[in-house]
Parts: structure tokens; sequence; C-alpha cells
């Protein structure tokens, strides 16, 4: 077993359409069903 090079946490609020954003910030994006009208919203 090899040790971890890092750790971090996420959080995930709404599900299939919602946001998941890490504690340092640097995972924060809206998420989407496809074909869903909110999908179409996001940016790509």
């Amino acid at each position: 077993m090899s040790n971890p090079m890092f750790t971090v946490a996420v959080s995930a609020v709404g599900g299939r359409e919602g946001k998941v954003h890490s504690e340092d910030g640097v995972i924060n994006h809206e998420i989407a069903m496809p074909g869903t009208p909110r999908a179409k919203e996001l940016p790509e």
C-alpha cells in the first residue's frame, strides 16, 4: 500500500442539479444532468 500524496475534502450539494466545491476553492463547478434545461444554461 502506498502513502497518500495529499488529501482534500470536497462537498457536493444538490445531487444531479447542484454544485461541487473543495475546501481550498480549486474545485468549484455547477453540475446538471445532460440534456436538461439547466445543463443548457451552464458553460461546457
